[in-house]
């Protein structure tokens, strides 16, 4: 029933229902809904105790994280914006916990990536226009949360593909990977629709990366180019005008205020270098002070980097590369680590590891061109990511033979010692503690 909830948080937050269906917002679900499934995370137990969770690098950056914002909100100076900021940076994070607690086999997994290929779906059902009529980017969707414009909606969609990716190398049946291959062409065509640039840029860094990643690399690159291919027979005229701006962006009004809004950025970083402008105040300040003389007026960074870079400084700026350079590390440290499971199993967790650092580079790639610093992708990629190692290792430890152990009953009436051995899917171990322990209770 909690992980229930959990699903539902998804379609909560990312649809927002409540714009749409009279009476729900009455209900106080998107509150309600999160705080139970906390609430029920830490009652219910879980194979994951507290102080594993504690001790997960991706809970210490969080943890860091917030006190940034905390303390911008002490030296804002408009501390209700900050602290608004930091209420919802405060309850993603209660989600990420939920996430790691409650998401520990592979089903829970799989129907987590399954709730996000639906709320995706959900929301082209809810805003048609942005398919049927491709040749305008003024259409916004529906859902009036962090998706209602089409860069960020693409920026989502990018995040998600790798996932759908995953469950259609999974299923052995041939009905879902029919049905998987064809949510991820839809997927792939929502970005294209979008016409954004840098959805189009993160797309592409996805497929590189499972092009070098993948061992048939003639095969892939053969399933790249018919992608590509079919991007341009269904592409619209004004995507490839819009396309051509990337190289071409003199005289293109949006790569100006960029660039305008980067070079305001470094400036907050310079005057204000250990606690920057204030979260979400990046906007104000830029209005009030650096913006050029003679020009009026508001504007974002466009850029998760250059927007923590002026809203919480250079700190705030390290946390936000250490969670990206830590977590792709720590994927690939893992699936090192499993050289000598079982082949099938080990190429199911190497598809896993790689899924996720694939949707965690369509962030990285995606976010240098959009202000999504506050959305939820980087508190649920943080609980995806430190859920799926944790997954990963405890399948890997559980598969090893357990050391043999004295046991009571390995003790004859003789006093002759018999070998007894416990069962490898009991016994964990510790690398820390140095001893076996069981389960995930590290």
């Amino acid at each position: 029933m909690i992980y229930l909830g959990l699903l539902l948080f998804f379609v909560l937050e990312y649809v927002r229902p409540g714009n749409f269906i009279p009476g729900v917002n009455a209900l106080r679900l998107n509150s309600l809904v999160p705080f139970a499934v906390v609430f029920g995370s830490f009652v219910k137990k879980s194979r994951v105790s507290n102080q594993a969770l504690i001790r997960e690098p991706n809970t210490k950056i969080l943890i860091f994280w917030l006190f940034l914002i905390f303390m911008s909100v002490v030296t804002a100076d408009v501390q209700m914006r900050a602290l608004e900021c930091f209420e919802t940076a405060f309850a993603y994070t209660l989600m990420y916990v939920a996430i790691v607690k409650l998401v520990t086999d592979v089903r829970r997994l799989t129907g987590v990536f399954l709730a996000l290929l639906v709320v995706h779906l959900i929301v082209v059902g809810l805003s048609p226009d942005m398919l049927v009529d491709p040749s305008s980017r003024s259409h916004y969707l529906a859902a009036g949360s962090f998706l209602g414009d089409g860069n960020d909606f693409a920026l989502s969609v990018n995040i998600a593909i790798p996932l759908c990716l995953f469950l259609l190398l999974e299923t052995k049946r041939v009905l879902f990977r029919l049905a998987y291959l064809a949510v991820l062409l839809f997927l792939v065509m929502c970005v294209i629709a979008t016409q954004s640039r840098g959805g189009t840029i993160a797309l592409a860094c996805v497929g590189l990366y499972y092009w070098l990643k993948s061992d048939k690399k003639v095969l892939t690159g053969l399933v790249a180019l018919a992608v590509v291919a079919l991007i341009l027979i269904c592409a619209p005229p004004s995507y490839y005008e819009r396309m051509n701006t990337i190289t071409h962006n003199a005289e293109d009004g949006s790569a100006q205020g960029r660039i305008m809004a980067w070079r305001a950025a470094v400036r907050m970083a310079a005057d204000h270098p250990l606690l920057g402008v204030g979260a979400a105040h990046f906007p104000v300040k830029f209005g009030l002070e650096y913006l050029p003389k003679g020009e009026i007026g508001e504007m974002t960074a466009h850029s998760i980097y250059f927007l923590v870079l002026g809203e919480l400084g250079f700190p705030g700026l390290g946390v936000l590369l250490f969670f990206f350079a830590s977590n792709l590390i720590a994927n690939k440290r893992v699936a090192a680590r499993s050289s000598a499971r079982d082949p099938v199993r080990r190429a199911m967790d190497k598809r896993l590891l790689n899924a996720m650092s694939a949707a965690l580079i369509a962030y990285v790639s995606g976010g240098l061109f959009l202000s999504a610093l506050y959305y939820p992708h980087m508190y649920v990629l943080a609980g995806l990511l430190t859920a799926s190692r944790l997954l990963v290792t405890e399948r890997d430890l559980a598969a090893e033979v357990a050391v043999p152990v004295p046991s009571v009953d390995a003790v004859s009436t003789r006093g002759v010692q018999r070998p007894g051995r416990r069962p490898a899917s009991a016994l964990v171990w510790d690398r820390r503690q140095g001893r076996r322990v069981s389960g995930l209770q590290r």
